[in-house]
């Protein structure tokens, strides 16, 4: 069972959203240069043997990421949102996932 003792805030819906925002945290902490896509992050970023979430469940994720400052938006050509660390809050993360 994965721990989220780290306490994201009662904004997150559910566990299920505070499992995917402790996942993708994690995977930006060991991959700050990532960036991708919203289908891309679902595909590349998350263990698929652990947890497969739903678009919505992982969009409602990254919603919750960029309304922290966490995570930046850039527009990519296509319009797509491309999501990606906000490496000026990378320590605060780091504190808060040890």
């Amino acid at each position: 069972m994965l721990s989220t003792s780290f306490m994201v805030p009662n904004q997150v819906p559910n566990h299920d959203h505070k499992v995917i925002v402790w996942l993708l945290l994690g995977y930006m902490v060991d991959h700050p240069e990532a960036k991708d896509t919203l289908e891309g992050i679902q595909r590349w970023w998350l263990p698929h043997d652990d947890l497969e979430p739903g678009t919505d469940a992982l969009q409602t994720a990254l919603d919750y990421l960029v309304e922290r400052g966490w995570i930046a938006i850039a527009q990519a050509p296509t319009s797509s949102k491309v999501y990606g660390l906000n490496k000026q809050r990378l320590e605060e993360i780091k504190d808060l996932l040890s």
